[in-house]
């Protein structure tokens, strides 16, 4: 499973998560930091889900 997120430009801001997962319902929690550990701005992002070959986009909002 790798999550993703990206701004609205289409950069990729952090990678979430990569790698397996227990079965079930799992939580993955983001700090509002880039993958440099920098603040991300206010905005709206894009958060990408690839699992067992299928994928999945959902948009979200960062408000400081």
């Amino acid at each position: 499973m790798r999550l993703e997120l990206y701004d609205i430009r289409g950069a990729l801001v952090r990678v979430l998560h990569d790698g397996a997962m227990p079965g079930g319902d799992n939580r993955v929690v983001w700090d509002g930091r880039d993958d440099a550990g920098q603040p991300a701005p206010s905005g709206t992002y894009l958060c990408r889900l690839e699992a067992d070959g299928r994928v999945g986009t959902r948009k979200m909002m960062l408000v400081r």
